[in-house]
Formats: structure tokens, sequence, C-alpha cells
């Protein structure tokens, strides 16, 4: 859609009608109706019609076949396992602190601060300091940048993770000071 609410269609001309060379792009518009308000209401609906000819089956399954991709498998254990172990931690939290520690409810849940802190450092550490990872190493590669570059910014992530992981039921199992798995919950949203 655009601006004045008419329906902007695009496709690429030639290559698919397999004229070889041809990369020109058409746009066909259809008028939507005059007034400009139902224009934005026909926007708010949730189904607009069908923009593809591919069935409802192949667009379901041309996902799937991606998650048999080393880099997309490899994101979404990583991503999995992670999610696991934030989930194991923050569902035990409660009745952890308070057999360990005699904290009530409201104690326990003052430990995830410690969480919010962590997920502020992460914010930093995920955006600009990957990008400053990706930036030198696109120096040292003559300004030639490959995604692959991100990749030693992981490494944050791969030590404060296990760390984590070792200092919360650490300090739960042998009943360190408070701090110690309240510094872990901290670092496993790192």
């Amino acid at each position: 859609m655009n601006s004045s609410g008419d329906r902007v269609r695009r496709g690429i001309k030639g290559e698919e009608a397999g004229i070889a060379g041809a990369s020109e792009i058409e746009i066909a518009t259809e008028d939507a109706t005059a007034d400009a308000s139902s224009g934005w209401i026909q926007g708010l609906k949730l189904y607009h019609g069908r923009f593809t000819d591919e069935s409802l089956w192949q667009m379901t399954i041309r996902p799937v076949g991606l998650l048999i991709l080393p880099p997309v498998l490899w994101a979404t254990l990583v991503m999995s396992v992670t999610i696991g172990f934030i989930t194991a931690i923050t569902s035990n939290v409660a009745s952890a602190f308070s057999t360990a520690y005699g904290f009530e409810a409201w104690q326990s849940g003052l430990c995830f601060v410690s969480a919010i802190i962590g997920c502020l450092f992460g914010i930093v550490l995920g955006g600009h300091f990957s990008d400053w990872v990706a930036d030198y190493f696109t120096r040292r590669n003559n300004g030639i940048r490959e995604p692959e570059m991100r990749l030693p910014a992981i490494m944050v992530g791969a030590i404060t993770g296990p760390l984590a992981l070792a200092l919360y039921g650490c300090g739960i199992k042998w009943h360190m000071h408070w701090i110690v798995p309240t510094i872990g919950i901290g670092l496993s949203e790192l």
C-alpha cells in the first residue's frame, strides 16, 4: 500500500518472462477508495488478499528446509540451549533462595534486578561491541566485510554463559553469599 491507500504490486519484468538482460520494474496500482480515511482503515484488515501463486504447503515447508543448513541449525541449537538454561534458572529462583538463604518471595524477586543490569550490558555488548569487532576485522581485511567477522564477539557469551550457570548452581548448593547466585543471574542475561 502506498500513502494514498492504493495497493501497489511490484514485479521484475523480463527475467520472469524469459527475456535475458531485462531488469525494469513495473509498478501497477489498483484504486482503493477515494476516501483517504477508508484507505487507512483498509490497511488495518487482517487479510489483504493473496499475493503469491505458491501453495500454502510450499510456503510452510520452505523454512523447515532451512533448518538443515549448518549456520541456521547452529543458531537454533545455541538459542534453544540458552533459553532452556534461562528458563531453568528463573523457574527455581524463589524456592532456591528461600531454601538456601531464607529469602521471602519479594526478596528473591529483587535478585532479578541483576538480570536487568545484565540485559543493559548485553545491549551494549551485543550491538556496539559486535560492530566494533566487525569494523576491526574489516580494516584488517582491506575494507572487505564478511559476515564471519562478527563471530569473535560471541566469545563474550561463550564465557559468561557457563560462568553464570556455575556461579548460580555452586552458590546455591554450597550456600555461598547470596550475591554469588545473583551475579550468576545477571551474567545469564548478558
